[in-house]
């Protein structure tokens, strides 16, 4: 069959995020399957862009993949007027794109976080008799109303709505990432049946190729372990939503003083939560140090005893949460304290750790503590869960199954 896909902000290896696209689209290929994504020239998601020399839009092959990239201008993340014009350079181009393609396609994917442009595939679906997926990675506009202070009544939040009911009126099949989110849908005009709850997949092909750690990181943790003491690791960013000054709060709480956190990123409150630590006194007990490449993060959890998530009290948390790093964790076998606060979790279902309520940093050191007294048999084992419950539901090859059967057996 021939796929299309389109997602604004759709990213590959070489240049970061989102990657959920293209790890969709590899599977596919495999399967014997015709991709193609379309997406921005630009987004304040990827580490690095690619450089059109064309002026409306530039292919690109990436793994079997047909990449087109439509052409949009360079803006700041932080900028809402900026991110404004690019979807609307976004629309414009994806419908000279699709008015210029030929009408052979027989899936079509949507993705979010944006729903805008359900439009332009929604009749394009109709001209090739194809069928539609509008694939949800965040909730917009919800997420824009509770976390962003847009009001109700904003013209973009009413587009947003409206665009959203589309959506979900019209598509033949909704996958979403928040696995509480279905009866949220159903009230914006869903029916039960289009649903089917796909997380963030994890991709064995592409994410087992292990490095070694860095000689400096390397020698670090050796140092620190060599004393005796137990290691929570943590890997990502240090912004306001990871909440990593509960954490920081909750190690000062726990009773065993051998228990050490392991940070490894960077974001705007990293030196914030280094001052937080050194207030309490524990900062010979908090190790910061830089991201690391990705291909190492498998290297850096084999060196920790517990790995640790979490976040703030959201409202949006009840619907659902899917982190990345939760497949990594699992991946590496590794228990996991999850403070969160999302019902039905991957940890919980699994049994693979803790979870705590978030910003709890006295249920967190307790559950700091519970762990890293285990004798490492019963860690492992409880480790081992998460890697069985990611392997049997999460994989990319899963994913991809549930959704054709889904979409034509259903």
């Amino acid at each position: 069959m021939k796929f299309l896909i389109i997602s604004q902000y759709s990213g590959a290896p070489n240049l970061g995020m989102v990657s959920r696209n293209y790890h969709w689209a590899l599977e596919l290929i495999r399967l014997g399957h015709n991709c193609t994504i379309v997406a921005a020239s630009y987004s304040h998601y990827r580490r690095k862009n690619p450089k059109l020399v064309e002026f409306n839009s530039e292919k690109q092959v990436i793994e079997g993949i047909d990449y087109c990239w439509i052409k949009t201008p360079v803006y700041n993340g932080d900028s809402s007027i900026g991110r404004l014009i690019s979807i609307f350079k976004f629309q414009l181009g994806l419908s000279y794109f699709l008015r210029k393609s030929k009408r052979d396609y027989e899936v079509i994917i949507v993705s979010s976080p944006h729903p805008f442009q359900i439009f332009q595939a929604y009749f394009f679906s109709k001209k090739c008799n194809a069928k539609l997926i509008f694939d949800i990675r965040d909730l917009w506009p919800l997420t824009l109303i509770k976390i962003g202070d847009f009001a109700k009544n904003h013209l973009v939040i009413k587009a947003l709505f409206f665009a959203e009911s589309f959506a979900l009126q019209r598509a033949n099949l909704i996958t979403a990432v928040p696995q509480n989110c279905k009866r949220y849908l159903k009230s914006r005009g869903m029916l039960s049946s289009k649903f089917l709850h796909i997380g963030n997949g994890y991709n064995y092909k592409t994410s087992s190729t292990n490095i070694p750690l860095n000689k400096f990181l390397e020698e670090k943790l050796s140092k620190i372990k060599n004393k005796g003491a137990k290691l929570i690791g943590y890997c990502g960013t240090l912004g306001l939503a990871n909440a990593m000054h509960i954490p920081i709060e909750a190690l000062a709480k726990t009773e065993n003083i051998n228990i050490h956190l392991i940070v490894l990123g960077k974001g705007q409150k990293k030196e914030e939560l280094k001052s937080r630590a050194k207030e309490l006194n524990i900062e010979k007990r908090v190790h910061f140090f830089e991201p690391i490449p990705f291909k190492q993060v498998q290297s850096f959890l084999a060196k920790v005893d517990v790995a640790y998530a979490g976040g703030l009290n959201s409202f949006l948390y009840k619907y659902g949460c899917s982190l990345t790093k939760i497949n990594d964790y699992m991946a590496a076998s590794k228990p996991i304290i999850y403070a969160i606060g999302d019902p039905s979790n991957p940890v919980e279902i699994s049994g693979c750790g803790i979870s705590c309520q978030p910003e709890n940093s006295f249920q967190i050191a307790k559950a700091m503590d519970m762990l890293c007294d285990m004798p490492k048999a019963k860690l492992n084992k409880m480790g081992k869960k998460g890697t069985d419950w990611l392997n049997n539901n999460q994989t990319i090859e899963i994913q991809i199954k549930k959704i054709l059967s889904k979409l034509y057996y259903s």
